[in-house]
């Protein structure tokens, strides 16, 4: 299985994007947003946003992106080392 395009990943299905992003996407970061928490992964040249309900435990959202500035929501919680 090789890692697909950000457009190859838009097209399949929900099940499909999942596993990809399970399986060959780069766990990066997470936080919490309201009702929710939000894991950001890289795979290839994009990102994908994951969101999962804290009052149901189940994906319910996946936004992929390749935007750097997409990425500014998540610098400002990041602590890099001196």
């Amino acid at each position: 299985m090789t890692i697909p395009s950000k457009t190859e990943f838009d097209a399949k299905k929900r099940e499909q994007k999942i596993d990809i992003l399970l399986k060959m996407g780069s766990y990066l970061y997470w936080k919490r947003e309201e009702g929710y928490n939000l894991y950001l992964y890289s795979l290839g040249d994009f990102y994908v946003q994951l969101w999962l309900s804290r009052s149901t435990a189940k994906i319910v959202k996946l936004e992929s992106f390749s935007s750097d500035d997409a990425l500014l929501p998540f610098v400002d919680d990041i602590e890099l080392p001196e």
